[in-house]
């Protein structure tokens, strides 16, 4: 899950956004291991992205917006919360994986009279979410109840 905050706040030097266009994530090493992803409104493609969105190019995976987002701006200090589903070759591939982030925002003309935004570009720091505590206990107590059931029978 990615979770961006402060959108149009502050420390926003641009303001206006409106929504995610495009966004994408270096591949893993060994390139090619996302097989594909899935994120609720985008489609997932191989690629790099541009001022345009994804191009189809470079050793990225990105997601482009079926429907472009369109104004009004969001509130001052917006969260968005993107969930993503990847298919992988090898779970192991995401080893010691850093992953580089790219967005294309749409909004309003920003402040300084652009037409546009400038990709943002930031490198993530995965955070690992451990299986709950309970859930080794239930697999256990399922396998259990199955041997039992197999001596009854």
């Amino acid at each position: 899950m990615l979770d961006i905050i402060g959108i149009n706040g502050l420390s926003d030097t641009e303001k206006g956004r409106y929504g995610v266009n495009s966004l994408a994530f270096n591949e893993t090493t060994p390139t090619g291991s996302v097989v594909t992803g899935t994120l609720t409104g985008f489609n997932f493609m191989i690629g790099g992205l541009n001022a345009m969105g994804c191009d189809g190019t470079g050793n990225f995976f990105c997601f482009k917006a079926i429907t472009p987002p369109a104004g009004p701006a969001l509130a001052a200090n917006s969260e968005l919360k993107l969930t993503f589903d990847l298919t992988v070759k090898q779970p192991s591939d995401f080893a010691g994986y850093n992953p580089d982030l790219k967005i294309q925002w749409l909004g309003t003309l920003s402040k300084n009279g652009k037409s546009g935004y400038d990709l943002v570009s930031q490198t993530l720091t995965p955070t690992a979410v451990p299986l709950p505590a309970a859930l080794p206990l239930l697999l256990g107590g399922i396998v259990g109840l199955g041997f039992m059931r197999r001596r009854k029978c």
